[in-house]
C-alpha cells in the first residue's frame, strides 16, 4: 500500500499508546519520517498538535464534496465538531450537528453549525428532512461509531446523495441495504486515518487560511500530573479537547 500513495493504511502500522509508547511523557522518539514540520511559528501549541487528529476531520470533509451542499454531522466528539468547522469552512450551504450533550451542543455553536439537532428531543431522521424542505441532507459524516447514527445517515441523506463514515462500530451493523442505500443510489464511502502528507498540507492550508478549531480545545494542563482529571473528562464527554503542556 505504501508504495500506491497509501501511507496511511500501511499493513504494519503501528500506533503510539497502543503499539508502541505515546506521548503523555516529557520526551518521546518518533522516527524523522513521519514528523511534521509546522513552518508557521505564530501557530500556538496547541493547535500544531491538533493538526493529527484534526487530519481525520478535514480527510472526511474533504472527500465528501461538500461546497454548496447541506450537510449532517452525526456524532459531535472532537473529530465531530472539526468537521463541523472544516466543512464551514469549505463553503457547505449549511451544516447540521446531531447531539445529544449539552456540552456537545454549546461547542457545536461556537464551531459554526449552522443548526442543531437534539437527539434528545426530535426525531433525528424527521427533523433534518424538515429542515431541508423535505428534501434530506446532500451529505452525512457519520462520526460517532454508533449503530443507530449510521443507520439515521443513511436515511436522512437524500437520494443521490453521499455518506462519509470515520465511525468505527465494536459490533457487526445489520442494514437494509437495498432500501437504505441501492434503490437511493447512494455513495458511501469509508475514511481511515488522514493521507500523508495530501491532508496535512491542506490541513495547514486551511489553518492559514482562517479555520477555527481553537473552541474545540475545553480544557488546558500544565504538566502531565492531571492526566486522570483529563481522562475523566473525556470518558465522561464533559469536554471537547483536553490539551497538555509537559514542558510547563
Amino acid at each position: 500500500m505504501c508504495r500506491t500513495g497509501n501511507e496511511h493504511i500501511c499493513e504494519h502500522v503501528q500506533f503510539f499508546s497502543v503499539d508502541v509508547d505515546g506521548f503523555l511523557a516529557e520526551y518521546a522518539v518518533a522516527h524523522e519520517d513521519i514528523l511534521w514540520p509546522v513552518l508557521d511559528k505564530s501557530m500556538p501549541w496547541e493547535i500544531a498538535a491538533l493538526q493529527e487528529s484534526l487530519g481525520n476531520s478535514v480527510y472526511t470533509v474533504a472527500e465528501s464534496d461538500v461546497a454548496g451542499k447541506d450537510v449532517a454531522v452525526f456524532g459531535l466528539g472532537p473529530t465531530g465538531l472539526n468537521a463541523v468547522a472544516v466543512a464551514k469552512h469549505m463553503k457547505a450551504r449549511s451544516v447540521l450537528a446531531v447531539a445529544g450533550s449539552p456540552e456537545h451542543i454549546a461547542l457545536a455553536k461556537k464551531m459554526g453549525a449552522t443548526h442543531i439537532v437534539d437527539r434528545h428531543k426530535v426525531d433525528p431522521v424527521e427533523e433534518l428532512q424538515r429542515l431541508t424542505g423535505g428534501n434530506g441532507v446532500d451529505v452525512s459524516l457519520e462520526m460517532s461509531g454508533n449503530a443507530n447514527a449510521l443507520k439515521q445517515a443513511l436515511q436522512a441523506t437524500k437520494p443521490t446523495g453521499r455518506v462519509t463514515i470515520l465511525g468505527l462500530y465494536a459490533n457487526a451493523v445489520e442494514l437494509d441495504w437495498s432500501k437504505l442505500i441501492v434503490l437511493k443510489d447512494l455513495t458511501v464511502r469509508g475514511i481511515y486515518g488522514r493521507r500523508i502528507w495530501d491532508t496535512w498540507k491542506l490541513t495547514a492550508s486551511l489553518l492559514k487560511d482562517g479555520l477555527n478549531v481553537e473552541p474545540v480545545i475545553t480544557h488546558r494542563f500544565n504538566g502531565i500530573s492531571d492526566f486522570e482529571t483529563g481522562f475523566k473528562l473525556m470518558t465522561e464527554g464533559k469536554c471537547g479537547k483536553c490539551v497538555f503542556f509537559p514542558h510547563r
